[in-house]
C-alpha cells in the first residue's frame, strides 16, 4: 500500500506553490537581475567587499583606468622631474618608466619614482596614479 500523507502541514511543505516558495523564487529572480546588471553589480560588490584597489579614490571604473592614456613622468633619485612620454594604457606606462630607468642604469631601489597622469578630453592630468 502506498504511503499516504495524513498531515496537511506536510502536504503544504511539498506543494510547489506555497507563498514561501513563491517568495523565494521571486527573491532569486530579483537577486539575479541585480547581480548581473553592470553598474549595480559593481556597486553591490563594492558595498560588500570594498572597492577594488584600482578604484580606491577615483571616479573611474577599473576598466577605464586600465585602458586610458597616461602621461608618464619620471623622478630621478635627486627628485628631478622628466616627462618621458604618452602611454596608451596603464600597463604600458609602467613598462615605459622601467625601460627609462634601465636606460639610465638605475636599479629599482636607487630611489627613482614615477607618476602616471590620467589623460582625458578635459585634462592632461585628471588623476595621478
Amino acid at each position: 500500500m502506498p504511503y499516504k500523507i495524513l498531515n496537511r502541514e506536510n502536504d503544504k511543505m511539498f506543494n510547489p506553490n506555497t507563498p514561501a516558495k513563491i517568495f523565494n523564487k521571486l527573491l532569486m529572480v530579483v537577486g539575479f537581475v541585480i547581480l548581473t546588471s553592470g553598474s549595480a553589480k559593481a556597486d553591490f560588490f563594492d558595498f560588500l567587499f570594498g572597492p577594488e584597489p584600482c578604484k580606491a579614490g577615483t571616479e573611474y571604473t577599473c576598466n577605464e583606468l586600465e585602458n586610458a592614456q597616461y602621461n608618464v613622468y619620471f623622478y630621478s633619485p635627486d627628485k628631478e622631474e622628466k616627462y618621458i612620454g604618452l602611454a596608451r594604457n596603464l600597463a604600458t606606462a609602467k613598462i615605459i618608466s622601467v625601460q627609462y630607468a634601465n636606460s639610465l642604469n638605475l636599479s629599482r631601489d636607487s630611489g627613482w619614482t614615477t607618476t602616471f597622469c590620467l589623460k582625458t578630453k578635459l585634462s592632461e592630468c585628471a588623476e595621478k596614479h
